[in-house]
């Protein structure tokens, strides 16, 4: 087994994986197996854990109460199809979703704020130590889990659901997964890390310190770039987290592309609005 320049594990090399409709498979880890004896039942309900959730009023502040702090990144937010929406990041890891435009926007769950940019896969190495605050380790738990797929937000329950739909077996790459028995939810599964794989950004970039330190060199960052700028514990607050946009690969099942930002609850800012982040 070998790490791919993608930062894949594989028994060979393998050419033209990045077709998201192919079809595959096969191996241990994949699909959960029903007991014996036990048909195991289709069709099953996706965990409600993508439902529609807003962000607090509390947190929708006039751009006025913060304009007088200093703005360290300001990237403008081209997919949220609205002039004048911004993501701002400002000391002390304090980020903001700002309307400078004269329109409403209505920002939906599962909009993309930021990524990481340019960055290397890696296995993780003996007496080579990884840090949390700027790599991500390719980490998931369960069929609960969310991830981007098709540039879509959804669970990873559906994801695999759609993928067996095609594919007898599926696979969750650096994973093993076991079927996960709760009455009324067949199909959903755990997930244990096998490999522990790291996105590691291109450096060029200082990370801000919780004191809101920062390079004064520091260059400003799109919005392709911006997530790298703080900790990543910035991003696990109320309304925002870390998730990996997948594809599917013959040879490894389900495999991270690369880690992004996406925005979990809903908002609504009216010109010169903002939401706080944190």
């Amino acid at each position: 087994m070998v790490l791919t320049e993608g930062g894949f594990l594989e028994a060979k090399k393998n050419g033209g994986e990045d077709d998201k409709n192919s079809s595959g498979g096969g191996g241990d880890g994949g699909r959960p197996v029903a007991a014996p004896g036990r048909k195991r039942k289709t069709g099953g309900t996706e965990p409600n854990n993508n439902k529609k959730m807003k962000i607090d009023s509390s947190k929708v502040k006039s751009i006025d109460e913060v304009k007088d702090t200093t703005t360290l990144v300001e990237a403008q937010l081209l997919n949220a199809k609205v002039q004048g929406v911004s993501l701002v990041i400002k000391p002390q890891s304090k980020c903001y979703i700002m309307n400078t435009g004269t329109q409403v926007a209505t920002l939906k769950s599962g909009l993309i704020l930021c990524g990481y940019g340019k960055g290397k896969w890696a296995l993780e190495a003996a007496g080579v130590e990884k840090n949390p605050a700027k790599d991500i380790l390719f980490k998931l738990e369960s069929s609960d889990d969310l991830v981007l797929f098709n540039g879509q937000l959804q669970s990873l329950y559906k994801v695999v659901e759609t993928q067996r739909k095609t594919i007898p077996t599926v696979k969750v790459a650096y994973h093993e997964m076991n079927e996960k028995v709760e009455e009324g939810k067949p199909g959903n599964f755990t997930l244990k890390r096998t490999h522990s794989v790291w996105y590691s950004p291109q450096s060029g970039n200082t990370v801000t310190t919780e004191e809101g330190d920062a390079n004064e060199n520091q260059p400003s960052s799109g919005q392709q770039t911006a997530a790298k700028l703080v900790s990543n514990a910035t991003w696990g607050g109320h309304s925002t987290r870390i998730v990996f946009s997948m594809k599917y690969s013959p040879a490894n099942g389900l495999t991270p592309i690369r880690p992004q930002v996406v925005l979990l609850s809903e908002v609504e800012l009216k010109p010169q609005q903002c939401a706080e982040l944190f």
